[in-house]
């Protein structure tokens, strides 16, 4: 990857000032197969450009990413950042990305859910997604010790009524 002559121009487009063209750079680096790069990357782009970057990761499957995209789904960012992060966490599929979805699933405190409902559908969907039985079994477990309305979500989504 390092060898090619465009790679050091496209990574440097994930700075630049245009959204598109950050975007554009990182979906470039995506199909080159740029997961070292990207994330490298990752830490120092805009927020924006950090979704584009963690879709990417996800869909080149690239584990080595998992802490740093861990870490906006577990966030306090703006949900539609989480989301994304949330996403490409699915699509890694990935031991290790199955407990961070997890954990934002079965997200509890004292008397409720911590984690707001869309960030908790969001983390079932990736894990449907994923699609082991360990996942689906954490699916239905969740969804039998859910609230009333939150395990009707569930169910529907497992059943693939989305």
């Amino acid at each position: 990857l390092g060898a090619h002559p465009a790679i050091e121009a496209i990574g440097r487009c994930l700075f630049h000032a245009d959204v598109r063209v950050r975007a554009a750079a990182a979906r470039a680096l995506r199909d080159m197969g740029g997961g070292t790069l990207l994330l490298e990357a990752f830490p120092k782009v805009p927020p924006d450009t950090q979704v584009e970057v963690a879709m990417g990761l996800g869909q080149l499957h690239y584990l080595p990413a998992i802490p740093a995209i861990s870490s906006v789904a577990t966030g306090r960012g703006p949900m539609p950042y989480r989301m994304e992060a949330i996403k490409a966490l699915g699509l890694m599929g990935s031991i290790e990305g199955t407990a961070v979805l997890a954990g934002l699933l079965k997200a509890k405190g004292l008397l409720a859910a911590t984690e707001l409902p869309e960030i908790r559908l969001a983390a079932a969907k990736a894990l449907k997604g994923i699609g082991t039985r360990e996942a689906l079994d954490l699916l239905d477990q969740v969804a039998a010790s859910a609230h009333v309305d939150f395990r009707q979500a569930l169910v529907m989504l497992r059943q693939g009524k989305e």
